[in-house]
């Protein structure tokens, strides 16, 4: 299996972050096109995005990311065909501790591309020493397939966790939660 995990989806191109791609505001390009990715799934209610209702605004680009450079991993798949961005997986990290968010167009899901986006982010992440936390609902079958095809097993069960009481959307506020420490 370790070799598969190493496909990469011949519809799409995966990278981190280009800092030195960046618009006047010293912002990557690569974070707009996040932006514009996040924006069209909130207002097509193709995915629900991050716990999130409301559109992310440059502002909150510039402060979120930009502000958080060097404790930030971001990877990003772009399309190729048309060149827009189909996913995306961070790792916001305060010190030796990090959580993971991931987000992918409905349309690429199923392919191993969310295999490859949360390696990549958990693996940069364990290099730095950070010890990576990613909470999902129980519901999310999607996630958690992709954390046991990682070798991570199921997560610890944690019952009506509180970032997840009144910001998403679903039958439970049960969380799957992983720790994963760097070797």
């Amino acid at each position: 299996m370790a070799n598969k995990l190493h496909i990469m989806p011949s519809n799409c191109v995966i990278r981190k972050i280009n800092w030195k791609n960046c618009d006047k505001n010293g912002v990557p390009r690569d974070f707009l096109d996040i932006k514009k990715f996040f924006n069209k799934g909130l207002k097509t209610k193709s995915f629900d995005l991050v716990r999130r209702r409301n559109k992310i605004t440059y502002f909150e680009i510039k402060k979120i990311w930009l502000n958080s450079k060097s404790n930030t991993i971001t990877y990003v798949a772009y399309s190729k065909k048309d060149g827009h961005v189909v996913g995306s997986g961070t790792v916001f990290s305060e010190g030796y501790k990090g959580e993971f968010h991931i987000t992918l167009d409905p349309e690429h899901l199923g392919k191993g591309l969310g295999i490859i986006i949360t390696k990549k982010t958990i693996d940069e992440a364990l290099k730095r020493k950070i010890t990576v936390i990613v909470d999902t609902s129980i519901e999310n079958k999607g996630m958690i397939s992709v954390m046991k095809k990682l070798g991570y097993g199921h997560g610890k069960r944690i019952k009506n966790y509180d970032p997840y009481v009144n910001n998403i959307k679903a039958k439970t506020f049960d969380v799957y939660q992983w720790r994963i420490k760097p070797k």
